[in-house]
This record gives C-alpha cells, structure tokens and sequence, in this order.
C-alpha cells in the first residue's frame, strides 16, 4: 500500500500529526504534505538538512580522476529512465559543473536556497529563488504568515547538539502544540554534535506535555 493512502488509514493520525526529516527523509515528508490529499493534516514540518533545492553534486566525491570520472557518467546519465528509477537522489539532483566533498551541494539547500541560474559560485538565499517567489510550493505563503523558521545550526550534516535539539526541535513536538510551521535547519559546520537521533524519542519521553 503507498505510503500516502497508509497514513489515511492509521486512526492515530486523525487529529494531525508532526515530521521530524532527516536528509532525504525530508522529501518524503514534502511529499506527503504536497501530494497526499485527504490525509490527516500535519502540523509542523521540522526538516533538518534536507536537499529541498536540489543536490549540485554527487557527495564525498574526492579529487581522484577515478571519482570525477563517477561523478561525471552519473551526471550525464541522471535524467535517464533507468538511474531515476534505482538511484535514490535522482529525482532532485541538478547538474551544474561543480563538486565538493560535502553531502549537501550547496549546503544552502537545506535552507531553500541554491545557486543562481548560469551561476555556480553565486548562492542565492531562498526568498531570491523562482522556487519562493513564485510561490510554487506554498513556502512564500507560510513564511508572510510567520509560519516558517529558518535556522542555522553548528554542526555537519545531521550533527545537532542535545541542546539545540531541546532548543529547536522538541517544542514543535509536544501533544498540546496546535500551531501549523515549519522548521528548516541547516546544520553544516562542526561543533558539540550528536549524531545518535535515538535520544530524540528518550528526550520525548521526559519532556513535560
């Protein structure tokens, strides 16, 4: 059963629900948000390090020709039937000529942003994209209206300390939270990390409702 018409099916859903995206996940999460119509409704959104822009690169891709060489034969083939079908990023890597060593190609598309058109050292903040200005996906909306938090967090890719976890994620999750935002993070510098998202469910537990 798709997941769309699970969720539709779960009664423990039926006064709405949060999601916590970690990375990919997070287009799942858009996914059910953008797609699933007639399902419980979501309440907040926390997406941390999600490529919602897009992907510039293929990650921990090094400087050795054989890499490059990798990089390069997946880039010209990456529209085609058979990688959209079996290779997971496929469906939202762009193509521009530019690789680092890092999991988010530009680490701003966490963040809704990416590189200008015909650019790729120009970074453009998401309320410069087509992407917000032109509403497509509702983000210009929900930001007017206050209901989007843009957040930068110390830390490589889904590295968050217990602190800003407490701080930023846990609030937006307790049973008695009723107003609809979402939270996006980007967490791409290094600096009293966790990596282990197990706590998250131990600090849910101890966390007053």
């Amino acid at each position: 059963m798709p997941l769309e018409e699970q969720v539709k099916t779960m009664s423990e859903l039926n006064e709405g629900y949060n999601i916590v995206g970690l990375s990919q996940g997070n287009l799942v999460g858009r996914g059910l948000i953008e797609f699933c119509d007639g399902a419980p409704p979501v309440k907040n959104f926390i997406s941390l390090a999600g490529p919602h822009a897009g992907e510039a690169s293929v990650p921990f891709c090094s400087t050795d020709i054989i890499c490059k060489l990798v990089d390069m034969l997946i880039k010209s083939a990456i529209y085609s039937k058979y990688l959209q079908d079996h290779l997971a990023p496929a469906g939202y890597i762009k193509i521009p000529t530019f690789e680092k060593d890092s999991i988010l190609i530009p680490k701003e598309t966490s963040l809704f942003g990416y590189y200008e058109d015909g650019s790729w050292s120009t970074i453009l903040p998401a309320q410069k994209t087509r992407l917000y200005i032109e509403d497509w996906i509702g983000l210009r909306t929900l930001d007017e209206a206050g209901k989007v938090k843009f957040i930068t967090l110390s830390g490589k890719h889904l590295e968050i300390s217990l602190e800003d976890m407490k701080k930023y994620v846990l609030p937006y999750l307790k049973i008695n939270q009723t107003t609809a935002t979402l939270k996006t993070m980007d967490t791409s510098s290094s600096i009293n990390k966790v990596t282990d998202f197990s706590k998250l469910e131990d600090l849910l537990m101890k966390t007053p409702r």
